[in-house]
């Protein structure tokens, strides 16, 4: 595959590159995720595959502040088997739902450098779990040590309550308490520090009495259910999970996982057609964390895996999580953990070019002296400080992740992510002693905390193709920074939704949308509440059924006006919420601005107010109001109006107005506030939207099926959302026609159709209001006139006896009110099929045209909506029969008749009727409320 790149050769174990024979070599890949080069496709091609749990803690933890335990699998764990990295043909294996069903909880913990890990060998999955949860202690005995004013050393004797605990291991973690192994004079310094031989035997504490006054209080808080104590089994327990076989791509295969906030290191063996290593000419120096533990017996030193004998020397390393070698890497803490080549060892040949590959980098600032690593001779620097290199730095190549940045320069302080970083050097200078990784000079001053995956060192200058196959050789051993495969879908409904195959993680976006309805004629002798979503203060539910976060919004409002509406927004893109405040509320007249008598008519007096223009947010536009002692005009010419009407005008820049009128004698300003009383509201559109940010936390995702809800209660609100699945739902294909009222506006007056077919269904009568058309999701037909129909033989394909329906929506009336009724104009045939609602309500309804015996066709089985066929099909579906398809009701004389009072969210026909599994996708998707394809 590339050429004149010297010798590659290969590292054996060491470089994680071997033969099994001759025709079969075979690589290790490693990290987050990763790409195995020169794969061959095929089922039997991945010999092994195993996830590595990880537990992370950001914070110190204390009884007063815990800080919770983050896990692999928390909120989900998919793994996805890719292509390539835009995973145009992928394989996604739910690993969390496995473990589950396997009766595990589905998170993978560690404890210090021990994991829970999940294994593939090839043909069979299992996963052994070495890391134990305990809710709460049994403490059996406490007895104090030690005394320091209000601190308390004391030790706690007792068992956890789960599985035996290892003797063998002293740490273990807890979220109320931080692990020291510290029993010196300086465990003063460090209240609610732990230490232990072996939680097996119970752990010794230092605490403040002043929190605990009591032995019994610190005991009571120690057992408690919520604190929480993860630690290492004393066997491990293995489950056997049902997943498929890995299937392996030609020429390259991509490994991700779909972890949302905590991601697994993933470890995999694989045949392959040719095996990629490091470039081997030249190579003087090679040093890697990865197949490194603490309790390696040679753990003070990073053998050079070159073969040149250029071992380096760790110094000051205490051999913990946050000081020694970690999942992969090595961890220098910043405080004075280094590696070195020994003072006395001098190169046979210089370096020329050094090869780092590094993550977590520490944060730094232009004044700190700290240093990734390299060498100083005769006061050069051949190195790079603050993990960061200046544009036109002294350097003859400067590359960042295979690209070529001499001109540049770049910054990867402070990055999670995994960087391969490549220097060579332009000085004349023998760089060939006093080599460090995370100082320079040997000196402790100097440390970087960061994380290093693998070093090597040169002797000569690479090439730039040489350069760009190291970087692909290290995406293979220490992964590359890609995620699991994933497509965007949407989501709607009234008042929340369900999501299928959602992945953990952050909705993209999601908008709750305002409205406000009336139940009555007010006036202002018997004012009408206005109630909006709101009211009762929003809450919004989001929930797997295992994992819930709860958003509550407190005292915002969201109303509506006409099809003007507020909206509750977060967008992913910006990372924050924001309202957009498109109503406004007149309460207070003389605070607001002025009023005007306007004029006098025959049977009422008009009054006119007008906004002070020092408070331009608050100008309305020309158009309805909404009143709890009003009600709304029609149209702005006032003498036309009936008593106790309202309406708002955009006069000129700085000028608008609200007209109401009230009855003659009212004919003073003075009288027509009175008249008003003083709880008056006249909610308005406002001119300009008024966008405010707010500081809630982001809506999380979680996997599996989602539920979004809210606590509104007497008015729902409609919600709209874009959230990342793991696959996206798709309707069965050869659709006759598909009708989504999510995608259309108000003022459309047709009902389209999706497929692509062009069975558009013209709309009659329509209003183009909340209450008549197309309005937050919903085609809404009134009960009174509004309808939709297409003559049966526009329909392409034609509807046969064989086709099905498959409909959604809101019955809002009942009584001799049909929906989804074929039959002729003016009743000329009594041969027809309809919909008859039996109740009032949300409805998901399913029915093969041929169905007979008038059975309930509503699968939500809230209530009865019965198909009504009266076993006519072949005249209704004759030609000469002249039937229509008709929304609501049918046509007699030059009026419709059997309206149905309803709204419809989905329309979705087959030409033949579906399978049982065909009907389940549909029903998911009308019940996901995906708006777009």
């Amino acid at each position: 595959m590339m050429n004149g790149l010297g010798n590659l050769g290969h590292l054996g174990k060491l470089g994680h590159a071997s033969t099994s024979g001759t025709n079969h070599p075979e690589v290790e890949a490693s990290g987050r995720a990763f790409p195995i080069w020169n794969t061959k496709p095929g089922d039997d091609k991945l010999l092994s595959l195993s996830i590595h749990g990880l537990t992370e803690q950001i914070g110190t933890p204390t009884p007063a502040n815990p800080v919770p335990m983050r896990s692999v699998g928390d909120r989900g764990l998919y793994l996805s088997v890719m292509q390539d990295k835009a995973g145009s043909d992928y394989q996604l294996l739910n690993i969390k739902e496995a473990m589950k069903k396997a009766g595990h909880d589905g998170i993978l913990r560690s404890v210090n450098s021990i994991y829970d890990e999940v294994v593939y060998n090839g043909k069979e999955w299992k996963l052994i779990q070495r890391i134990g949860v305990s809710t709460g202690f049994t403490v059996t005995s406490i007895s104090t040590l030690n005394s320091n004013g209000d601190l308390r050393e004391v030790l706690i004797r007792g068992s956890v309550k789960g599985t035996q605990v290892t003797p063998d291991i002293s740490v273990f973690y807890s979220n109320k308490f931080y692990y020291t192994g510290d029993s010196t004079s300086n465990k003063w310094n460090k209240v609610y520090g732990v230490w232990t031989n072996s939680l097996r035997y119970g752990f010794t504490v230092v605490y403040d009495i002043t929190d605990y006054p009591t032995e019994e209080a610190l005991k009571a808080m120690i057992e408690d259910e919520s604190t929480i104590y993860y630690y290492v089994l004393f066997t491990p327990a293995e489950y056997s999970l049902d997943l498929p076989a890995i299937t392996t791509y030609d020429e390259q295969t991509y490994f991700a996982s779909n972890a949302a906030e905590v991601k697994p290191r993933m470890i995999a063996r694989c045949k392959v057609s040719k095996a990629l290593d490091y470039i081997r000419e030249g190579l003087i120096g090679y040093y890697t964390g990865r197949g490194r533990s603490n309790t390696d017996e040679n753990k003070n030193i990073l053998p050079d895996l070159s073969g040149n004998g250029n071992d380096l020397e760790n110094k000051n390393f205490a051999y913990t999580v946050d000081s020694g070698y970690g999942d992969g890497y090595i961890q220098y803490d910043g405080i004075d953990d280094y590696s070195r080549l020994p003072l006395e060892k001098v190169l046979e040949k210089g370096v020329e070019t050094q090869m780092f590959v590094i993550s977590s980098t520490q944060p730094t600032i232009e004044s700190d002296n700290k240093w990734n690593g390299g060498m100083v001779v005769s006061n050069y620097y051949f190195a790079i400080k603050r993990s960061e290199i200046g544009r036109n730095e002294d350097y003859k190549q400067v590359y960042l992740n295979g690209t070529d940045v001499k001109t540049t320069g770049f910054n990867i302080s402070g990055s999670e992510e995994i960087n391969t970083v490549v220097i060579s050097k332009i000085k004349d200078e023998p760089f060939n002693q006093y080599f460090n990784i995370s100082t320079i000079l040997n000196a402790a001053i100097y440390c970087l905390k960061q994380r290093v995956h693998d070093v090597l060192l040169y002797d000569r200058i690479l090439t730039e193709e040489e350069i760009q196959h190291n970087y692909k050789v290290s995406c293979q051993y220490n992964g590359e920074n890609i995620d699991g495969n994933s497509e965007e879908t949407t989501a709607s409904g009234e008042n929340g939704f369900t999501v299928y195959n959602s992945l953990p993680g952050i909705f993209e976006e999601l908008t709750v949308y305002g409205k406000s309805i009336q139940d009555g004629t007010p006036t202002p002798a018997n004012p009408i509440p206005i109630n909006s979503i709101g009211d009762t203060p929003l809450i919004l539910t989001i929930s797997n059924g295992t994992e819930t976060q709860q958003i509550n919004f407190g005292d915002i409002k969201l109303s509506s006006v006409g099809t003007v509406y507020d909206e509750l927004v977060f967008d992913n893109s910006i990372g924050k919420w924001k309202v957009i405040q498109r109503i406004g509320v007149l309460d207070n007249i003389p605070e607001m601005g002025t009023l005007f008598k306007d004029a006098t008519y025959t049977d009422k007096q008009l009054f006119r107010f007008q906004f002070k223009t020092s408070a331009p947010e608050n100008f309305c536009a020309t158009g309805q109001t909404l009143s709890n002692i009003f009600i709304t005009a029609t149209g702005s010419a006032m003498d036309k109006q009936p008593l106790n009407s309202c309406w708002s005008q955009y006069a000129r820049e700085n000028v608008h107005y609200i007209y109401f009128n009230v009855p003659l004698e009212y004919d003073t300003v003075e009288k027509a506030i009175a008249y008003l009383g003083e709880n008056y509201e006249i909610h308005y559109p406002l001119y300009s939207p008024i966008e405010t940010e707010l500081d809630f936390e982001s809506p999380k995702t979680f996997s599996g099926e989602v539920t979004v809800t809210t606590n509104q209660k007497t008015v729902l609100p409609y919600m709209t959302a874009r959230i990342a699945v793991g696959e996206k739902l798709t309707l069965p294909a050869d659709p006759l026609a598909i009708y989504i009222a999510g995608k259309q506006t108000t003022g459309e007056t047709v009902f389209k159709d999706q497929s692509g077919n062009g069975n558009d269904i013209p709309l009659f009568n329509i209003a183009h209001s909340s209450e008549s058309g197309f309005f937050q999701g919903a085609l809404r037909l009134d009960g009174v006139d509004d309808t939709g129909r297409l003559p049966l033989e526009s329909f392409n394909p034609a509807i046969t006896a064989e086709t099905s329906f498959f409909l959604s929506g809101k019955v809002n009336e009942i009584g001799i009110k049909c929906f989804s009724y074929l039959r002729t104009k003016d009743g000329l045939s009594t041969a027809l099929s309809r919909l008859i609602p039996r109740n009032t309500g949300d409805f998901i309804a399913y029915y093969p045209l041929a169905l007979t015996g008038n059975p309930d066709v509503n699968l939500l089985n809230t209530y009865r909506v019965i198909y009504d066929n009266n076993n006519m099909l072949d005249k209704l579906l004759s030609p000469t029969n002249r039937t229509y398809y008709n929304l609501a009701g049918f046509l007699q004389g030059q009026s419709q008749v059997e309206l149905g009072k309803l709204d419809y969210r989905y329309l979705i026909i087959y030409p033949r009727n579906l399978t049982e599994e065909e009907q389940a996708i549909v029903l998911k998707y009308i019940k996901q409320g995906i708006y777009e394809s």
